[in-house]
């Protein structure tokens, strides 16, 4: 599965059946079988934003959440990387293209951790230029 030297950001589905990741800046997903994995291939439409890293998904796999520096200054790196999310009507369909999540999302260098299984509450990681925090969001009620 390893399609780079840069692979991370692993998301299992909660029935053990999907695997997301991402390879270096492309987001993949495959299907988890008894032998191992199979039909891997990168996630189209995610993949149009700049340097998608690190989904993680509602466990319905409606809504991803994803990091990118889209929008960045050029030749920017990881260290502009923002929250985005994408949506999808059913497991079927194809995914949305991402848009900023600008109550994710602040000057700093974010990444998505984790979502709750409601998709009510999501984890970020704030990196700074010595440390990283971990935030948790809610919605409002």
């Amino acid at each position: 599965m390893n399609k780079t030297s840069d692979n991370g950001g692993a998301w299992i589905s909660p029935d053990n059946k999907i695997l997301y990741w991402h390879a270096g800046y492309t987001i993949y997903q495959a299907d988890i079988t008894d032998s191992g994995f199979a039909n891997a291939a990168a996630v189209p439409l995610v993949n149009s934003v700049s340097s998608p890293r690190r989904p993680v998904l509602t466990d319905a796999q409606l809504t991803m959440y994803l990091s990118s520096n889209q929008g960045a200054s050029a030749g920017t790196t990881v260290a502009n990387m923002r929250i985005w999310k994408s949506t999808r009507s059913s497991t079927l369909a194809s995914w949305s293209i991402p848009q900023l999540a600008t109550e994710l999302s602040d000057s700093s260098t974010m990444y998505p951790s984790d979502v709750s299984p409601d998709g009510c509450v999501i984890y970020t990681t704030k990196a700074s230029s010595t440390s990283f925090h971990i935030y948790q969001v809610s919605k409002p009620l």
